[in-house]
Protein backbone atom coordinates (compact mmCIF):
# COMPACT_ATOMS: atom_id res chain seq x y z
CA UNK A 1 0.00 0.00 0.00
CA UNK A 2 1.12 4.27 -0.64
CA UNK A 3 2.74 4.71 2.10
CA UNK A 4 1.47 8.72 1.75
CA UNK A 5 -1.77 7.56 1.32
CA UNK A 6 -2.20 5.75 4.66
CA UNK A 7 -0.27 9.14 6.06
CA UNK A 8 -3.26 11.55 4.59
CA UNK A 9 -5.76 9.25 5.88
CA UNK A 10 -4.87 9.05 8.83
CA UNK A 11 -4.18 13.05 9.17
CA UNK A 12 -7.94 12.98 8.80
CA UNK A 13 -9.18 10.14 11.38
CA UNK A 14 -12.16 10.61 12.50
CA UNK A 15 -13.12 13.85 10.16
CA UNK A 16 -15.21 14.25 6.89
CA UNK A 17 -14.01 16.99 4.99
CA UNK A 18 -15.44 18.06 0.96
CA UNK A 19 -14.78 15.42 -1.28
CA UNK A 20 -12.25 15.96 -4.17
CA UNK A 21 -13.83 16.78 -7.76
CA UNK A 22 -13.55 13.68 -9.67
CA UNK A 23 -14.03 9.68 -9.52
CA UNK A 24 -12.80 8.27 -6.82
CA UNK A 25 -9.46 7.14 -8.57
CA UNK A 26 -9.12 10.83 -9.99
CA UNK A 27 -9.58 11.45 -5.86
CA UNK A 28 -6.80 8.85 -5.38
CA UNK A 29 -4.30 10.82 -7.59
CA UNK A 30 -5.02 14.24 -5.38
CA UNK A 31 -4.13 12.09 -2.23
CA UNK A 32 -1.17 14.40 -2.15
CA UNK A 33 -3.82 17.06 -0.97
CA UNK A 34 -5.64 15.17 1.61
CA UNK A 35 -7.34 18.50 2.87
CA UNK A 36 -9.38 18.53 -0.05
CA UNK A 37 -10.38 14.90 -0.03
CA UNK A 38 -13.05 13.00 1.99
CA UNK A 39 -12.12 10.21 4.19
CA UNK A 40 -14.67 8.51 5.59
CA UNK A 41 -14.63 6.92 9.35
CA UNK A 42 -17.22 4.22 9.84
CA UNK A 43 -17.60 3.43 12.95
CA UNK A 44 -18.51 -0.60 14.13
CA UNK A 45 -20.40 -1.94 16.42
CA UNK A 46 -20.72 -6.06 16.71
CA UNK A 47 -20.46 -6.47 13.44
CA UNK A 48 -18.81 -4.53 10.22
CA UNK A 49 -21.59 -5.53 7.72
CA UNK A 50 -23.93 -2.60 8.67
CA UNK A 51 -20.86 0.02 8.56
CA UNK A 52 -19.63 -1.07 5.42
CA UNK A 53 -22.55 -0.78 3.18
CA UNK A 54 -23.22 2.79 4.78
CA UNK A 55 -19.93 3.61 4.29
CA UNK A 56 -20.22 2.20 0.58
CA UNK A 57 -23.70 4.12 -0.10
CA UNK A 58 -22.12 7.43 1.21
CA UNK A 59 -19.04 7.42 -0.63
CA UNK A 60 -21.14 6.26 -4.01
CA UNK A 61 -23.29 9.48 -3.51
CA UNK A 62 -20.51 11.64 -3.42
CA UNK A 63 -18.58 10.72 -6.40
CA UNK A 64 -18.53 13.65 -9.12
CA UNK A 65 -18.20 11.10 -12.23
CA UNK A 66 -18.56 7.58 -12.32
CA UNK A 67 -15.78 5.36 -11.99
CA UNK A 68 -15.11 3.14 -15.28
CA UNK A 69 -14.75 -0.15 -13.02
CA UNK A 70 -16.61 -1.20 -10.16
CA UNK A 71 -15.19 -4.14 -7.62
CA UNK A 72 -17.92 -5.74 -6.37
CA UNK A 73 -17.43 -8.50 -3.75
CA UNK A 74 -16.86 -9.57 0.49
CA UNK A 75 -14.68 -8.78 2.59
CA UNK A 76 -12.06 -10.92 0.62
CA UNK A 77 -12.22 -7.76 -2.01
CA UNK A 78 -11.70 -5.38 0.37
CA UNK A 79 -8.18 -4.75 -0.47
CA UNK A 80 -8.48 -4.39 -3.80
CA UNK A 81 -7.01 -0.93 -4.85
CA UNK A 82 -8.29 0.87 -7.24
CA UNK A 83 -5.24 3.05 -7.65
CA UNK A 84 -3.49 -0.04 -8.12
CA UNK A 85 -6.01 -0.68 -11.19
CA UNK A 86 -5.72 2.66 -12.37
CA UNK A 87 -1.59 2.24 -12.88
CA UNK A 88 -2.33 -0.64 -14.57
CA UNK A 89 -5.27 0.11 -17.27
CA UNK A 90 -5.23 4.05 -16.94
CA UNK A 91 -9.03 3.32 -15.99
CA UNK A 92 -10.69 5.20 -12.84
CA UNK A 93 -12.34 2.68 -9.87
CA UNK A 94 -14.36 2.15 -7.03
CA UNK A 95 -14.01 -0.39 -4.61
CA UNK A 96 -17.88 -1.13 -3.91
CA UNK A 97 -16.39 -4.66 -1.54
CA UNK A 98 -18.79 -5.17 1.36
CA UNK A 99 -18.17 -7.19 4.42
CA UNK A 100 -20.25 -10.80 4.24
CA UNK A 101 -21.41 -9.60 1.16
CA UNK A 102 -24.26 -11.07 -0.77
CA UNK A 103 -25.80 -10.68 -4.28
CA UNK A 104 -28.30 -9.09 -2.61
CA UNK A 105 -26.11 -6.78 -1.43
CA UNK A 106 -24.18 -6.11 -5.31
CA UNK A 107 -28.03 -5.40 -6.22
CA UNK A 108 -28.17 -2.48 -3.80
CA UNK A 109 -24.85 -1.35 -4.86
CA UNK A 110 -24.87 -1.83 -8.16
CA UNK A 111 -28.49 -0.05 -9.08
CA UNK A 112 -27.21 2.47 -6.85
CA UNK A 113 -24.60 3.19 -9.28
CA UNK A 114 -26.43 3.35 -12.29
CA UNK A 115 -29.36 5.32 -10.71
CA UNK A 116 -26.42 8.12 -9.69
CA UNK A 117 -24.94 7.63 -13.29
CA UNK A 118 -28.00 6.46 -15.63
CA UNK A 119 -25.70 7.04 -18.98
CA UNK A 120 -22.51 5.63 -17.42
CA UNK A 121 -20.86 1.88 -19.35
CA UNK A 122 -19.40 0.59 -15.74
CA UNK A 123 -16.75 -2.50 -16.26
CA UNK A 124 -16.92 -5.10 -13.81
CA UNK A 125 -14.35 -7.02 -11.67
CA UNK A 126 -16.63 -9.12 -8.95
CA UNK A 127 -15.11 -11.32 -6.48
CA UNK A 128 -17.32 -14.38 -5.29
CA UNK A 129 -16.94 -17.39 -3.22
CA UNK A 130 -19.47 -20.16 -1.78
CA UNK A 131 -20.48 -18.80 1.75
CA UNK A 132 -22.07 -15.85 -0.52
CA UNK A 133 -24.94 -18.16 -1.12
CA UNK A 134 -25.85 -19.54 1.64
CA UNK A 135 -29.07 -18.19 3.65
CA UNK A 136 -28.57 -15.25 5.33
CA UNK A 137 -30.81 -12.53 6.48
CA UNK A 138 -30.45 -8.92 3.86
CA UNK A 139 -28.48 -6.94 6.33
CA UNK A 140 -30.63 -4.06 8.55
CA UNK A 141 -28.49 -1.30 6.90
CA UNK A 142 -29.54 -2.25 3.12
CA UNK A 143 -33.23 -2.58 4.66
CA UNK A 144 -32.90 1.02 6.68
CA UNK A 145 -31.42 2.88 4.05
CA UNK A 146 -33.91 4.31 1.48
CA UNK A 147 -30.99 5.01 -1.31
CA UNK A 148 -30.73 0.89 -0.80
CA UNK A 149 -33.84 -0.29 0.14
CA UNK A 150 -35.95 0.98 -2.56
CA UNK A 151 -33.91 -1.40 -5.31
CA UNK A 152 -36.00 -4.13 -3.38
CA UNK A 153 -39.94 -5.18 -3.41
CA UNK A 154 -41.40 -3.07 -0.50
CA UNK A 155 -42.86 -6.87 0.71
CA UNK A 156 -39.36 -8.35 0.77
CA UNK A 157 -38.32 -5.15 2.70
CA UNK A 158 -41.63 -5.36 5.07
CA UNK A 159 -40.52 -8.87 6.20
CA UNK A 160 -37.10 -8.88 6.79
CA UNK A 161 -36.53 -6.05 8.64
CA UNK A 162 -39.53 -7.87 10.63
CA UNK A 163 -37.28 -10.87 10.81
CA UNK A 164 -34.33 -8.48 12.20
CA UNK A 165 -36.07 -7.17 15.16
CA UNK A 166 -37.09 -10.79 16.07
CA UNK A 167 -33.30 -11.29 15.86
CA UNK A 168 -33.01 -7.86 17.21
CA UNK A 169 -35.39 -8.46 19.89
CA UNK A 170 -36.70 -5.31 19.26
CA UNK A 171 -37.47 -2.57 16.69
CA UNK A 172 -34.24 -2.28 14.67
CA UNK A 173 -33.40 1.16 13.83
CA UNK A 174 -30.99 3.61 11.91
CA UNK A 175 -29.40 4.64 15.31
CA UNK A 176 -28.53 0.76 16.37
CA UNK A 177 -26.33 0.48 12.89
CA UNK A 178 -24.38 4.06 13.62
CA UNK A 179 -23.33 2.90 17.07
CA UNK A 180 -20.12 4.09 18.09
CA UNK A 181 -17.70 1.41 19.31
CA UNK A 182 -13.89 0.36 19.52
CA UNK A 183 -12.54 0.02 15.81
CA UNK A 184 -13.36 1.72 13.09
CA UNK A 185 -12.57 1.67 9.19
CA UNK A 186 -11.07 4.57 7.71
CA UNK A 187 -12.29 4.51 3.47
CA UNK A 188 -10.34 6.90 0.96
CA UNK A 189 -13.25 8.42 -1.59
CA UNK A 190 -12.42 5.78 -4.01
CA UNK A 191 -13.64 2.47 -1.48
CA UNK A 192 -10.38 0.93 -0.88
CA UNK A 193 -9.96 0.58 3.04
CA UNK A 194 -6.84 2.31 4.07
CA UNK A 195 -6.90 1.25 7.45
CA UNK A 196 -8.61 -0.24 10.12
CA UNK A 197 -8.99 -3.91 8.47
CA UNK A 198 -6.69 -6.60 9.47
CA UNK A 199 -3.18 -5.45 9.24
CA UNK A 200 -1.73 -2.75 7.55
CA UNK A 201 1.73 -5.06 8.21
CA UNK A 202 3.05 -8.12 6.15
CA UNK A 203 2.08 -11.57 7.32
CA UNK A 204 4.69 -14.55 8.22
CA UNK A 205 5.76 -16.86 5.43
CA UNK A 206 3.10 -19.24 6.38
CA UNK A 207 0.48 -16.57 7.52
CA UNK A 208 -0.27 -15.39 11.18
CA UNK A 209 -0.08 -18.26 13.46
CA UNK A 210 -3.24 -20.43 14.39
CA UNK A 211 -5.53 -18.18 11.42
CA UNK A 212 -5.74 -20.84 9.45
CA UNK A 213 -6.77 -23.20 11.77
CA UNK A 214 -9.21 -21.13 13.02
CA UNK A 215 -10.58 -20.89 9.73
CA UNK A 216 -10.84 -24.23 9.20
CA UNK A 217 -13.06 -24.67 11.74
CA UNK A 218 -15.48 -21.80 11.30
CA UNK A 219 -15.82 -22.66 7.92
CA UNK A 220 -16.70 -26.29 9.11
CA UNK A 221 -18.71 -24.93 11.28
CA UNK A 222 -21.03 -22.74 8.81
CA UNK A 223 -20.88 -25.62 6.04
CA UNK A 224 -21.80 -28.21 8.46
CA UNK A 225 -25.06 -25.80 9.87
CA UNK A 226 -26.52 -24.63 6.29
CA UNK A 227 -28.25 -26.60 3.25
CA UNK A 228 -25.58 -27.82 0.76
CA UNK A 229 -27.99 -26.03 -1.83
CA UNK A 230 -27.42 -22.74 -2.98
CA UNK A 231 -30.21 -20.06 -1.58
CA UNK A 232 -32.74 -19.46 -3.88
CA UNK A 233 -33.22 -15.94 -3.57
CA UNK A 234 -29.78 -15.17 -3.42
CA UNK A 235 -29.46 -17.32 -6.67
CA UNK A 236 -32.00 -14.97 -8.38
CA UNK A 237 -29.89 -11.59 -7.38
CA UNK A 238 -26.97 -13.42 -8.66
CA UNK A 239 -28.78 -13.60 -12.02
CA UNK A 240 -29.90 -10.51 -12.29
CA UNK A 241 -26.76 -8.93 -10.88
CA UNK A 242 -24.90 -10.76 -14.41
CA UNK A 243 -27.61 -9.41 -16.55
CA UNK A 244 -28.08 -5.78 -15.08
CA UNK A 245 -24.04 -5.83 -15.65
CA UNK A 246 -23.78 -7.28 -18.91
CA UNK A 247 -26.45 -4.16 -19.94
CA UNK A 248 -24.08 -1.67 -18.40
CA UNK A 249 -20.73 -2.79 -19.46
CA UNK A 250 -19.03 -2.58 -22.65
CA UNK A 251 -16.82 -5.49 -22.18
CA UNK A 252 -18.00 -8.40 -20.37
CA UNK A 253 -18.08 -8.58 -16.61
CA UNK A 254 -15.07 -10.07 -15.41
CA UNK A 255 -15.97 -13.08 -12.09
CA UNK A 256 -13.66 -14.71 -10.12
CA UNK A 257 -13.85 -17.32 -7.61
CA UNK A 258 -11.94 -16.18 -4.69
CA UNK A 259 -8.53 -17.61 -3.89
CA UNK A 260 -7.55 -18.80 -0.18
CA UNK A 261 -4.64 -20.86 1.46
CA UNK A 262 -4.07 -24.50 0.07
CA UNK A 263 -4.54 -25.64 3.78
CA UNK A 264 -8.27 -24.28 3.99
CA UNK A 265 -9.07 -25.77 0.44
CA UNK A 266 -7.64 -29.12 1.07
CA UNK A 267 -9.50 -29.54 4.70
CA UNK A 268 -13.12 -27.96 3.38
CA UNK A 269 -13.45 -29.29 -0.48
CA UNK A 270 -14.72 -32.65 0.31
CA UNK A 271 -16.51 -31.80 3.87
CA UNK A 272 -18.73 -28.98 2.38
CA UNK A 273 -16.61 -26.39 0.36
CA UNK A 274 -16.26 -28.27 -3.06
CA UNK A 275 -20.08 -28.93 -3.11
CA UNK A 276 -21.09 -25.26 -3.21
CA UNK A 277 -18.31 -24.58 -5.47
CA UNK A 278 -19.63 -27.51 -8.49
CA UNK A 279 -23.07 -25.83 -8.07
CA UNK A 280 -21.71 -22.40 -8.57
CA UNK A 281 -20.29 -23.76 -11.58
CA UNK A 282 -22.88 -25.67 -12.71
CA UNK A 283 -25.06 -21.92 -12.08
CA UNK A 284 -22.73 -19.97 -14.27
CA UNK A 285 -22.60 -22.61 -17.05
CA UNK A 286 -26.40 -22.14 -17.56
CA UNK A 287 -25.94 -18.57 -17.64
CA UNK A 288 -23.10 -18.32 -20.15
CA UNK A 289 -25.49 -19.08 -23.00
CA UNK A 290 -27.49 -15.85 -22.25
CA UNK A 291 -25.07 -13.53 -20.21
CA UNK A 292 -21.79 -12.07 -21.31
CA UNK A 293 -19.21 -12.63 -18.72
CA UNK A 294 -15.80 -14.01 -18.34
CA UNK A 295 -14.76 -16.27 -15.30
CA UNK A 296 -11.97 -16.96 -13.79
CA UNK A 297 -11.18 -19.75 -10.95
CA UNK A 298 -8.97 -19.09 -8.62
CA UNK A 299 -9.59 -20.84 -5.96
CA UNK A 300 -6.66 -23.16 -6.13
CA UNK A 301 -4.54 -20.88 -4.99
CA UNK A 302 -1.25 -22.76 -5.05
CA UNK A 303 -1.53 -22.81 -8.52
CA UNK A 304 -1.74 -19.60 -9.62
CA UNK A 305 1.36 -18.79 -7.71
CA UNK A 306 -0.62 -17.24 -4.54
CA UNK A 307 1.58 -18.15 -1.15
CA UNK A 308 0.69 -18.23 2.59
CA UNK A 309 2.34 -14.46 2.88
CA UNK A 310 -0.46 -13.28 0.81
CA UNK A 311 -3.32 -14.14 2.88
CA UNK A 312 -3.55 -12.20 6.47
CA UNK A 313 -5.51 -15.49 7.71
CA UNK A 314 -5.73 -17.96 5.19
CA UNK A 315 -8.79 -16.12 3.43
CA UNK A 316 -8.48 -13.05 3.50
CA UNK A 317 -6.01 -11.05 0.71
CA UNK A 318 -3.33 -9.13 1.63
CA UNK A 319 -3.05 -5.98 -0.57
CA UNK A 320 -0.07 -8.02 -2.43
CA UNK A 321 -1.78 -11.22 -2.93
CA UNK A 322 -5.22 -8.73 -4.26
CA UNK A 323 -2.65 -7.27 -6.40
CA UNK A 324 -2.24 -10.73 -7.64
CA UNK A 325 -5.57 -11.17 -8.75
CA UNK A 326 -5.66 -7.96 -10.31
CA UNK A 327 -2.52 -8.93 -12.44
CA UNK A 328 -3.98 -12.54 -13.39
CA UNK A 329 -7.42 -10.90 -14.06
CA UNK A 330 -5.94 -8.62 -16.67
CA UNK A 331 -3.19 -11.43 -18.23
CA UNK A 332 -6.11 -13.85 -18.61
CA UNK A 333 -9.09 -11.25 -19.85
CA UNK A 334 -6.58 -8.19 -21.38
CA UNK A 335 -9.96 -7.06 -23.41
CA UNK A 336 -12.05 -6.59 -20.75
CA UNK A 337 -10.59 -3.18 -19.38
CA UNK A 338 -9.37 -1.75 -22.26
CA UNK A 339 -11.39 1.56 -23.70
CA UNK A 340 -11.29 1.29 -27.42
CA UNK A 341 -9.92 4.65 -28.82
CA UNK A 342 -11.37 6.64 -31.05
CA UNK A 343 -10.05 6.76 -34.86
Amino acid sequence: MNAFRLIAALAVLGVVVSLAAGCGIDAYAGLRQAQQERMLQQKTSQSLDGRTRIAKTRLIEQLKAPPQIVIFGGSRAMRFDPAYIHRRTGLTAFNAAVTHARPEDAWALLNLLHARFPNAGFRFLWVIHGDEFIRRPIDAAVLLDPALARFFPPSLVETQTAQAAVRAQGTVTTAQIDLPSRGGLVYAPDGYAVSGFFSNGTPPPGGHPGAVSADIRKELQTYGSSPVALYPRSVRYFVKDLRLMDSLSPAPPAIVAAPFDRRIYTATFFRGWGTRHHRILRLLGRLHASTRFSYLDLSRAVAHGFTPSEFYDGIHLTPQGAERVIDLVLSRFPRAFLVARAP
